[in-house]
């Protein structure tokens, strides 16, 4: 029994990372702007699609491995950059960040129809950053990377926020935006910034995901609501309360899916949301705002 345990503690902590990995860019967006990216699972299938493709044209040797990350941090920063470009700037001239959501789903179907045509519906093995070989704990490579990566993007995130002059300009424009305008901050371009880290950090997630169990072209729709469940668990505003939503989502999967029917498990995780929200509209570590979509 206690090995029975183990086993499912330890697979919760690496599902729930999962969800994390998902919901941390999910919350850096929506807390800096508003706005909700309904086209973040297509950045984690952009992110495992380019590794794909590294992997076909190159033996992952060490330096190619650095390469990739870069590479895959930069082009999610991009894709986020340009998310702004057409959907979040010209959008949000009306007034109103429902076109801005709109314009976000409108880019999933772009982008998800495109990787479909390019890559079809099957799965596609990616070489994981670390091998099973690399192993602490009872976790393996794979693993310990998709679980270090939320860990370290909250602890630099709070870091960032805490002691840098960019911390705390990104915190002012989250807070109130007019008034970050009237003290001289372009909240455009921290806008930008946080579309580019949103789409990095799923962008980086897919890649490190995809390692662990293959890449599709188009990320599961239920892997995506697990992601935004545990972001309005942890709190909307709060990217540490992103990782605890995602960790206790996992467990909620693992241990019901152990225990109960498949339907039953997810019956209790819409019920411990609910529970949540009841009790703290604003999420479990997240703080009351202005009403926004």
């Amino acid at each position: 029994m206690p090995g029975l345990y183990e086993s499912l503690v330890t697979q919760s902590v690496v599902l729930g990372a999962q969800y994390a990995l998902v919901a941390i860019g999910i919350v850096v967006l929506f807390r800096h702007t508003g706005i909700a990216n309904f086209a973040q699972g297509e950045i984690l299938a952009l992110g495992g699609l380019a590794a794909l493709e590294v992997q076909r044209a190159f033996a992952m040797s060490i330096g190619v491995q650095v390469a990739l990350v870069v590479g895959v941090s930069l082009l999610g920063g991009a894709i986020g950059a340009v998310m702004y470009a057409v959907c979040h700037a010209p959008l949000r001239r009306a007034q109103d960040d429902l076109l801005v959501v709109v314009g976000t789903l409108a880019v999933a179907l772009l982008l998800g129809n495109a990787f479909r045509f390019q890559y079809g519906s099957e799965t596609h093995s990616v070489a994981p950053l670390l091998t099973d070989a690399v192993r602490f704990r009872g976790f393996a490579g794979p693993e310990i990377a998709v679980i270090a990566l939320p860990v370290m993007l909250v602890v630099g995130w709070l870091a960032l926020q805490r002691y840098t002059r960019a911390g705390r300009r990104l915190t002012a424009v989250a807070q109130n935006p007019v008034g970050a305008t009237l003290c001289g901050i372009d909240v455009r371009v921290w806008f930008v910034v946080a579309w580019a880290v949103s789409s990095l950090v799923g962008a980086l997630a897919g890649m490190l995901v995809g390692g662990l169990i293959g890449v599709r072209a188009t990320v599961p729709l239920g892997y995506l609501i697990k992601g935004f469940i545990a972001a309005v668990f942890g709190g909307l505003t709060s990217v540490g309360g992103a990782l605890v939503g995602g960790i206790a989502l996992g467990a909620v999967d693992v241990f019901g899916g152990y225990y109960l029917p498949t339907a039953v498990r997810d019956i209790v995780g819409f019920a411990l949301l609910i529970s949540v929200l009841l009790m703290r509209p604003q999420g479990m570590f997240g703080r009351l705002t202005e009403s926004r979509l």
